[in-house]
């Protein structure tokens, strides 16, 4: 069983090592020549690893760019499915959360500071970006609806979160948007902790009064 534990901490340092060389690899390239001039082989071969190992980490070349953005959502849900109480997500819950997202982005500054000059310098990854702020609101209205805690209904046709719920948080998002945006303009200097409380606090009382009362 030890040798078992110790096969599978060596796989999983060297899989991280893996994808941290290939996106150092990318990133570098990316500063160079800017996102929509490099190819997925260049990064491959900038990384010394084949355009196949390439693809077993990343989908797509754009992902190269938001590594953990998956992760986040699926640690999001996994963190609202273990609680012990087995009803939707509250809007504190869901503000410590992004709580806790924004202290992980102040503490990873740089790395999200040059990230984020690599999106701006690219069309595409706009239209990512875009794509992820989509996603998220669509995971938030899953928590704040209890989707989860009855996925299908009486067809055995999987549940969408209802309007007003995927309102509620686009109003969230939407309001943290332009705290991400201030604290990359003045390059992480900003608190951004204490930036996503003043502006969760905005809306708070219009939210939290709906969730409590028109669920």
């Amino acid at each position: 069983m030890n040798n078992q534990l110790q096969t599978t901490s060596k796989q999983a340092a060297k899989r991280e090592a893996t994808q941290r060389q290939l996106i150092t690899a990318a990133f570098q390239l990316f500063k160079d020549r800017g996102f929509d001039n490099v190819t997925v082989g260049e990064i491959a071969d900038a990384a010394n690893v084949s355009r196949r190992t390439f693809f077993r980490y990343f989908p797509i070349k754009e992902a190269v760019v938001f590594p953990d953005n998956l992760e986040r959502v699926e640690a999001m849900h996994r963190v609202m499915r273990a609680r012990e109480i087995d009803t939707p997500a509250t809007y504190q819950e869901i503000k410590d959360m992004y709580l806790k997202l924004a202290a992980g982005w102040m503490q990873n500054r740089e790395e999200m500071i040059s990230a984020r000059r690599v999106i701006e310098s690219s069309p595409t990854l706009k239209v990512h970006l875009n794509d992820i702020g989509r996603r998220w609101v669509f995971a938030l209205a899953q928590e704040l609806d209890g989707v989860f805690l009855k996925p299908m209904d009486e067809n055995g046709a999987y549940l969408k979160p209802r309007l007003e719920m995927r309102i509620a948080a686009g109003a969230i998002v939407g309001a943290m948007t332009p705290v991400f945006e201030q604290w990359y303009s003045d390059d992480g200097a900003s608190n951004l902790v204490q930036m996503g409380i003043q502006a969760l606090d905005v809306i708070e009382s219009g939210v939290e009064s709906y969730l409590k009362n028109g669920r």
